[in-house]
């Protein structure tokens, strides 16, 4: 690969600046995959029908995929049951004693987040699905819950001791640290990187902060006025009974059901071990789990749709919610399709490579995080960032300055999970990304032009005032505090409140609605 290992860039390149241009995602996908397999094709990766054989078993035959479709398509699913009811009306005026106000809807949405803290994948579908009519219902746009459920999903299933992140993480920690004699201490460099994941505490922190202060930049904010200005929603077709209770039952089984069933299967893992949750939670299968919860969620609302004598819209609703998925369905099965076909051919490696060892130790944790984030957006996986970049940095933080290794090293693992995170946020191509817009209903252009600026401008503060004084022993809670107060004041200076933003004269009334 050496001389040619910038190749390996090209698909995604492709794929994002054709999706950008063109806002015709699947076509560029498409484009990304049929050059990402001819380059690893080009590269040695074996032949042409290898290659693409390769690819087609590691996106159509993958079990996890498999399972994620089909807990995607019953999630989907149960919230059409609930909306053709007329149960998922009944939850919007449940909530209208304490939602009144657009920040209102925002802040609850993103409180929500926090409600479906082990997993990412279920925190964006469920929280997407649920919010979205709370927030049509007070003229806060789906590109904004799309948003805010892509702010608290990951980060929040990154930092919190009990996720289907943690027991990979240490894993992947335990082995790298085997390599330095510092077996075993995989969770104690855990905890003590959680205070330098400056891209995930920040992103949270600046949700909130654009939920309660109701200002607005960049493409957001004409999101945000068109709905602002735009006529009064129609939140169902279908009455609401007044019985809030019955919307909330079936969500709540599927969350209860799924971290559950994490907690079943990881007692049986660890064979009646006594072990600590977050051991137990992470040897589970979360996606098994995520399958077992959304089959009670879907099975619940079916009941209770019947029992309320709307057998034929209970029917009815799951068909539509299972069609309405099926677009953004193949938008994710091209994604991963693309992302192996970018693995094949080693562009994870040659991103590695460039971090060499030419800089200095207090640079570390800056250029660590710089690289995790360059990779996680170029592949579109932040676990496969960590997988490979956490052996390389965590022999480098122990060795390149060893008096410094006590805040060196955590801050570099922190730098990569934090970094990870930031690039699966910016990249069109990532799964949580695609689930994100397919949960609050927002097409996956729309979400990622949104979205990117306030990525941005959390991740440049966390890669300034997190991990470039972090090399230098700065203590981490004070450059959160700083980075804070800055983000605060660009949100200030640049942001607008959507009411406040005069509409174009003949400017559409309503966001609009790309295909997939």
């Amino acid at each position: 690969m050496d001389g040619w290992g910038a190749l390996t860039l090209l698909a995604p390149a492709i794929a994002i600046g054709t999706a950008w241009k063109t806002k015709r995602v699947m076509l560029s996908l498409s484009m990304g995959i049929v050059v990402g397999m001819v380059v690893a094709v080009a590269l040695g990766a074996g032949g042409s029908v290898e290659v693409v054989s390769i690819v087609a078993r590691d996106t159509i035959w993958s079990i996890d995929h498999i399972t994620i479709t089909v807990f995607s398509m019953f999630v989907a699913g149960m919230v059409g049951v609930l909306d053709h009811t007329g149960m998922m009306a009944d939850m919007v005026k449940g909530l209208d004693r304490w939602v009144k106000t657009p920040r209102a809807a925002m802040v609850a949405s993103w409180c929500a987040g926090w409600g479906i803290f082990f997993d990412d994948y279920a925190n964006c579908m469920v929280v997407g699905s649920a919010m979205g009519p709370v927030c049509d219902e007070h003229k806060v746009s789906r590109a904004k819950l799309a948003y805010i459920v892509d702010s608290t999903a990951a980060p929040i299933a990154s930092l919190t001791l009990i996720s289907t992140w943690v027991g990979y993480e240490i894993d992947v920690l335990n082995k790298a640290l085997e390599t330095v004699d510092r077996a075993g201490e995989g969770f104690e460099i855990f905890l003590s990187a959680i205070p330098y994941r400056f891209y995930g505490w920040l992103a949270l922190i600046l949700a909130l902060m654009v939920a309660t202060s109701g200002r607005d930049f960049g493409p957001m904010l004409r999101e945000e006025s068109l709905a602002r200005h735009g006529p009064d929603p129609k939140v169902t077709e279908h009455a609401a009974t007044g019985k809030a209770w019955r919307a909330l039952i079936p969500v709540l089984a599927l969350i209860l059901v799924t971290f559950g069933s994490m907690y079943a299967q990881g007692i049986r893992e660890n064979a009646g071990a006594d072990v600590p949750l977050w051991q137990i939670i992470g040897a589970a299968n979360p996606f098994s789990s995520m399958l077992n919860g959304s089959i009670v969620g879907l099975t619940l609302a079916l009941v209770m749709g019947a029992a309320s004598g709307s057998r034929a819209e209970a029917m009815s609703g799951m068909l539509d919610g299972f069609k309405k998925l099926l677009p953004a369905m193949a938008v994710l099965y091209l994604a991963w399709a693309l992302g192996s076909a970018i693995t094949l051919s080693g562009a994870q490696e040659y991103l590695t490579g460039l971090l060499g060892g030419w800089f200095p130790g207090w640079a570390l944790p800056l250029v660590t995080f710089c690289a995790a984030a360059i990779t996680a957006f170029s592949t579109g996986t932040s676990f496969a960032t960590m997988g490979i970049l956490i052996p390389l940095v965590v022999p480098l933080g122990v060795t390149l300055v060893p008096e410094h290794v006590e805040f060196l090293l955590p801050a570099t693992v922190g730098a990569v999970l934090a970094g990870a995170i930031w690039g699966d946020h910016a990249s069109p191509i990532s799964d949580t990304t695609v689930l994100s817009a397919t949960g609050a209903r927002v097409d996956l252009v729309t979400h990622v032009e949104t979205q990117l600026p306030y990525a941005m401008l959390a991740g440049v503060t966390a890669a300034l005032i997190g991990y470039l004084p972090a090399g230098f022993g700065f203590r981490p809670f004070l450059s959160i505090g700083i980075g804070v107060v800055v983000m605060g004041a660009v949100l200030l200076w640049r942001g607008k409140h959507p009411e406040d933003v005069v509409m174009a004269e003949g400017a559409s009334s309503a966001p609009s609605a790309r295909e997939f």
